[in-house]
């Protein structure tokens, strides 16, 4: 009788040893995806962050930007006119 107990425990405890194995190796596969991720989403972040710096330096500079243009479409035909 305690023969037979005594291979049920130990099976048993085999069976929680090779659960426990499953669930460690799950957990680290976890942590690598979860840094990963962490990794993608500060570059992603990182990104974002000089995007909106380039817009906000583009939506500033906007009108003189477009002056400077008008003022070499003008200077162009200007030199166009005088080749002519």
């Amino acid at each position: 009788d305690s023969k037979k107990k005594r291979a049920e425990d130990s099976s048993a405890k085999a069976e929680k040893e090779g659960a426990l194995a499953d669930a460690e190796s799950e957990l680290l596969e976890q942590t690598s995806e979860k840094k990963d991720r962490e990794g993608e989403d500060m570059a992603n972040k990182q990104y974002l962050s000089k995007l909106h710096a380039d817009c906000d330096w583009n939506l500033e500079n906007y009108d003189s930007r477009k002056e400077a243009r008008a003022e070499e479409v003008e200077s162009l035909k200007k030199a166009k006119d005088v080749l002519k």
